[in-house]
């Protein structure tokens, strides 16, 4: 018996983000320039940039902006915190016609909401899901 000693380790990735959005969204790592585009329904493993601390391991979301320009940010959050939380961020999109609440208009600022969903199923993996939010009196207007 070889292998009666042996220890199989399983590698698996400590963030992956989802976004179920039917736009891209724009993640950046607060402190650093690495900035990451997650199209509609994909999924990617996230690695923080020198992130040593816990106060660095904080993100923000957007809209994707031209290459050079600087995007219009949500306030940051920690993706280590399993929580579900609506988060509010300005937006350059100025398109017309009727919208959800949670999309930009006229009406909003041009303000949209996202839901995020930071949850585990073992511990060693956060899953943060990007979604379309539940209810409207929980997500802030003021930016």
């Amino acid at each position: 018996m070889p292998f009666t000693l042996t220890t199989v380790v399983t590698i698996v990735p400590r963030y992956i983000m989802v976004n179920k959005m039917p736009h891209p969204i724009l993640v950046s790592q607060i402190g650093s320039k690495q900035r990451v585009v997650l199209e509609p329904e994909k999924r990617f493993c996230y690695n923080f940039e020198h992130a040593n601390k816990h106060s660095e391991r904080k993100v923000a979301i957007g809209d994707p902006v031209p290459q050079g320009a600087e995007p219009k940010m949500s306030y940051p959050f920690f993706m280590e915190d399993i929580d579900d939380f609506q988060i509010p961020y300005s937006t350059e999109s100025k398109e017309g016609g009727k919208t959800e609440w949670h999309e930009p208009s006229k009406e909003n600022g041009f303000v949209r909401c996202v839901r995020v969903s930071i949850t585990s199923e073992d511990n060693a993996t956060l899953f943060i899901f990007f979604q379309f939010p539940s209810i409207e009196r929980f997500c802030t207007r003021k930016l």
